[in-house]
This record gives structure tokens, C-alpha cells and sequence, in this order.
């Protein structure tokens, strides 16, 4: 290897990176996939291997040996990821149900440290994590049958085991067969570890932020990030990786959709719960600039249509034959409706996004995201969620979300996605049948709901908000407002520990906010010594919402508990501050 390349390539010269990098990745990859005969396992091997290849390629001292030294370098991450039984590539779900080590184990000569620092690292694992990274990986179980054993989803065992291997890879990154090395912690990473982590978006926030601020006081700092940039845009280049960041791809996502003319897809909806699981499907439309069609089903308000404009919306309730149309004097309405590329700007906002290689799902090729968030009031532990967005259109076709323990919570499956159908503006228009009742209604505007802190809320409703007691284990995970008939209403949606879907939302403001849908009866209850009604809903994520009236302001209180627990927390609800 030419010596002047070697030096270009440490200095950061781009050209002399894709220059090397394109005469050692066939090389590479190679000798990973001779040795692991997985071609998804090879190219994470030869990723991981060029990373270290950058961090290291000063310490070469004689350019001659370049091609044994990378012949040693890409053996030996090889076999590590043949001893975990997966990659080192940050958040991969590894599918296979062939457990790895049972088809290539590895070398005995090598192996008796190992796998001594295995089987302790094993056993710091949480009991769920165990069992399943036993069951896959030392009896050979497949992941299926796992789930039989366990009498879990598949989806469950899957992201148990992806649980348990990062916490393997976390353990036993460092450990080294020749030299026993000590354990590094995220916080004592080396600075060119870190800065590639920070620009792969590995990092979460609060790292982040902590790198930046010591990157803008350090032009040497700034010079190796520079540096590993350029080489990270030159790997990718050549590795056909996709790197990008969450805002970023929701910015890609808002690009392609001011693009589109219209869209149709039935949305399926499945939440998971204790006693079984409620699905929920939903045909939605959208024609530009502005109109949008839904259809859905509901066990209460039976088969309902709605169109809406920036000026108007008609909802149809087919069973009661009742036509409501809400005029809007101000617009506005268009910016209420859903907006996918919402969902990644929303999800990244508390947590770190990695995005992984594609995968077919429903039989398109998709973008694999994984958005992984602390639990609050639990130490170390993270909660998932995972979106598969289908390549072409950037559309988010399948949502996942599970809690801590790997259990998953809810399911958003996208069917029948058609775009630029040429879809007519009759489709959008309504007829009324004659024999329909007939409620109108007019507003400035439609809802505008913006998210706020607890003051901001409370000064501009004028009241101290009323809130769930910390004592409930519940989180209140953020606060929003929006205005119905002009007067604010406050929004509060709180979270179990280590659940990723709200479990308890609550409504509060000093006029009447809560309409009551046709379809449903309301049941007088007593909230502690006031009166007050239950709705049963039992529509995905929420199961009935109880309604009060305390000091002049009214409350709407509900969520995932039942009746009892919703009357229970409804009894418990205090004043901020008090």
C-alpha cells in the first residue's frame, strides 16, 4: 500500500478514502463472508471492520503489511460476531432462527476465555432476556417455537432477544482473547468512538448535546469530526449504507408528500392488552391541497364516513342516519389532519434514532427505524419503537411499540397503499340522503393543538390545572392545548413506567369541551362524593372516560383501565402545586 495514501486517508483527504476504501471492501468482504456465509452478516463485518480500520490506520507503521494487518482485522471482527451470534452494528433485529454459534462455533483454542466472560454476562441478563437467549443460542430452539413455549407473540420474542443481544455486545464489546481489557462505559468512550457514534446518530440527545458543546470549543475537536465525516460519507458511499438523520428523513418525508396529488390506504390498528387484543381498521384518502376522506367501522357509532375540507368537514353516521357539518370561517383545517412525516419528529423528540438497512414489508421494500427512549422512574431501561417506511414514497408502512419488557403494545399496519391514483373530487364530496337528520354547526377555525409546558397551560387557561398524583406511578408525559368555540382546552397524557402508549389522558377547561358522539350512553357514577358520567368506549387505546365537574371546571378523565381503576384515578386528582 502506497504510503502517501495512507497519510492523505489520515489527514482526511476524501479522494484518498475512496480510493482506498474501494480497493479494500471486495477484499473484505470477502474474507468475512468465507468465513461467515451470510451476506447481511459480511457487510455489517466489513462496516465495522473499515470503522476500526479509520480509527487505527495511523498506528500502521510499515504500509507493506496494510493487506495482512486488514486481513486480521476483518477475521477477527468475524469471529466475534460468530461468538455473539450477531453484529456489532448498533440496534439490528437479527432474524434468523438458525442459532449461529450451534452452526459455526467457534475456535476451542480461542474460545475458553470467551466463553467464560460469556456465561457471566448471561446471568446478568433479566430472567426474559435469559431464557430466550438460552432457549435460541445454547438449545437451538427457533423463534416460533420459543414463542409456543413461552405462550408470547413472536414480535415479543424477537425484541427480547434483540434486548438480550445488546446487552451482550455491550458487555463483551470490549473483552479481547489475548488481553483481557476493562469494561469502557459510554461516558469513557475515546473521542474518535464517539464522534463516529455522534455522526451515525448512535448518540442519544443528552450525549449529544454534551459533544457539541465540546466540539464548538475545540477547533482540533472540530478538525476530526471533519475528518471522520469525510470518511464516513466515502464508506457509505461504497457500502450502499443509508445514513441519515431523524430529521433529516422526516424532512425527505415532507418533500415527497408536497409532491403527491392524492393517496388511499386502510390503516389497521391492533392494541395488545392483558385479556386479548382490539383491531381497528380505517380507509383514509387525501386529494391535494387540501381534502381528505375516512371511512372506519366502530362497535358504538357503527359505520361512519367523513370528508373534510379546509372550510368545512361532513361526517356521516351511516347506522343513525344523522349528517354533521361543521363550517370553519377562518380554515385551517388542513393542518389538523394527520401528517406522517409527523410521526418521525415526534418519535425522535425524546429518544435516539437509528436507522438500519431495508426490509420487505407487505412486499415493499422498506427503511427500518428503531427509536429507542429511557423509561421514566426505571434506571437503564429503554422502550422501542420500530417504523418500517416504504423506500419509494417515504410512507410509514408498519409501526411497533413495545415497553421495557419487550411486550408489544401496539401494532399500525398501512394495506392497499395506492398513490397518485387520480383520484376524483367526487370522491371527497358527500351526498346527503334525504331521510338523514341534518346538524350544523359554525366555528373560526378548526382545532389547532400545539404542545406546552405545565405554566404555559395553566396562565393561558387562567386556573391552577388539575393533575394525576405522582403516589399513581403514572408519568405525565407531555401537555398540549388546543381551543374549542374559542376557549382553551388543557390535554394531559400520562404514561406507565416503561410503557411507550399513553395509559391515562386527561381533559380540563372552564366550559363544557367534551362532545359526546351519537352511538354512545352515558352512565351516572359517583367520583368520590360528586356526580358525575362514564362512556364505555373500548376502542383501541381507550376502554370508557369518565366526566366531572370540580370548582367550576370540567374534567374528561380516561384511558386503558377499566371502569373501576378510571373511577379510582378520577377520585385521586388534586390541584398542581397542592
Amino acid at each position: 500500500m502506497e504510503k502517501d495514501l495512507i497519510e492523505g486517508c489520515a489527514a482526511g483527504n476524501e479522494q484518498c478514502w475512496e480510493k482506498l476504501i474501494s480497493y479494500v471492501y471486495p477484499k473484505a468482504r470477502k474474507v468475512a463472508m468465507g468465513i461467515l456465509r451470510d451476506s447481511h452478516l459480511a457487510e455489517d463485518v466489513v462496516q465495522n471492520s473499515l470503522v476500526k480500520l479509520m480509527r487505527s490506520l495511523n498506528t500502521l507503521q510499515n504500509p507493506a503489511s496494510f493487506d495482512a494487518w486488514l486481513n486480521r482485522l476483518v477475521k477477527n471482527e468475524a469471529y466475534m460476531t460468530l461468538r455473539l451470534g450477531k453484529s456489532e452494528f448498533p440496534g439490528e433485529l437479527f432474524d434468523s432462527d438458525a442459532p449461529v454459534n450451534s452452526i459455526y462455533p467457534p475456535d476451542i483454542s480461542e474460545s475458553v476465555a470467551f466463553q467464560a466472560e460469556l456465561v457471566k454476562a448471561v446471568r446478568k441478563l433479566p430472567l426474559e432476556h435469559r431464557e430466550v437467549i438460552v432457549f435460541h443460542e445454547l438449545q437451538g430452539y427457533k423463534m416460533h417455537e420459543i414463542a409456543r413455549m413461552l405462550e408470547i407473540p413472536l414480535g415479543t420474542v424477537k425484541s427480547r432477544l434483540y434486548r438480550a443481544r445488546e446487552n451482550l455486545r455491550a458487555e463483551l464489546e470490549s473483552f479481547d482473547i489475548t488481553i483481557k481489557k476493562g469494561r469502557v462505559k459510554m461516558s469513557e468512550k475515546p473521542i474518535e468512538e464517539l464522534l463516529y457514534d455522534y455522526i451515525e446518530g448512535f448518540l442519544n440527545a443528552e450525549d449529544s448535546a454534551k459533544l457539541e458543546e465540546k466540539i464548538a470549543a475545540d477547533p482540533e475537536l472540530r478538525t476530526k469530526l471533519n475528518r471522520q465525516r469525510s470518511f464516513v460519507r466515502v464508506l457509505h458511499r461504497i457500502t450502499g449504507k443509508i445514513a441519515m438523520s431523524a430529521a433529516e428523513i422526516a424532512e425527505q418525508m415532507s418533500r415527497v408528500k408536497e409532491a403527491l396529488e392524492d393517496y388511499r390506504y386502510t390503516q389497521k390498528t391492533t392494541v395488545y392488552e392483558s385479556e386479548g387484543k382490539q383491531v381497528q381498521r380505517v380507509e383514509l384518502a387525501y386529494k391535494k391541497p387540501d381534502l381528505h376522506r375516512l371511512e372506519y367501522s366502530h362497535p358504538y357509532l357503527g359505520n361512519v364516513i367523513a370528508v373534510a375540507g379546509d372550510k368545512e368537514m361532513t361526517v356521516l353516521s351511516l347506522d343513525d342516519k344523522i349528517a354533521t357539518i361543521q363550517q370553519f370561517t377562518e380554515g385551517g383545517l388542513a393542518d389538523f389532519m394527520f401528517q406522517y412525516p409527523v410521526l418521525i419528529e415526534t418519535l425522535s423528540q425524546n429518544g435516539t434514532v437509528t436507522l438500519l438497512n431495508k426490509e420487505v414489508v407487505n412486499e415493499k421494500t422498506c427503511y427500518h427505524l428503531v427509536f429507542s427512549q429511557e423509561a421514566p422512574m426505571l434506571k437503564d431501561r429503554e422502550m422501542l419503537s420500530h417504523v418500517w417506511i416504504e423506500e419509494n414514497t417515504w410512507f410509514p408502512m408498519l409501526e411497533e411499540y413495545y415497553d421495557v419488557d419487550g411486550n408489544l403494545l401496539m401494532k399500525k399496519e398501512v394495506e392497499n397503499l395506492n398513490m397518485n391514483a387520480g383520484l376524483e373530487q367526487s370522491y371527497f364530496t358527500l351526498e346527503i340522503p334525504e331521510d338523514f337528520t341534518i346538524d350544523r354547526s359554525t366555528s373560526e377555525g378548526a382545532p389547532q393543538m400545539r404542545t406546552v409546558s405545565m405554566k404555559e397551560a395553566a396562565e393561558e387557561v387562567g386556573f391552577d390545572l388539575y393533575i394525576i398524583p405522582e403516589n399513581e406511578k403514572l408519568t405525565l408525559h407531555n401537555v398540549s392545548l388546543i381551543y374549542f368555540q374559542g376557549n382553551p382546552v388543557v390535554l394531559q397524557n400520562y404514561h406507565q413506567a416503561g410503557q411507550s402508549v399513553p395509559y391515562l389522558t386527561m381533559t380540563q377547561s372552564i366550559v363544557e369541551h367534551s362532545s359526546i358522539p351519537p352511538g354512545y350512553e352515558l352512565e351516572e357514577v359517583m367520583v368520590g362524593d360528586e356526580k358525575g358520567d362514564y362512556m364505555k368506549m373500548e376502542v383501541p387505546g381507550v376502554k370508557g372516560m369518565v366526566f366531572l365537574e370540580k370548582d367550576g371546571i370540567h374534567l374528561a378523565v380516561g384511558g386503558m383501565m377499566e371502569k373501576e381503576e378510571n373511577l379510582r384515578l378520577a377520585e385521586q386528582l388534586k390541584r398542581a402545586g397542592v
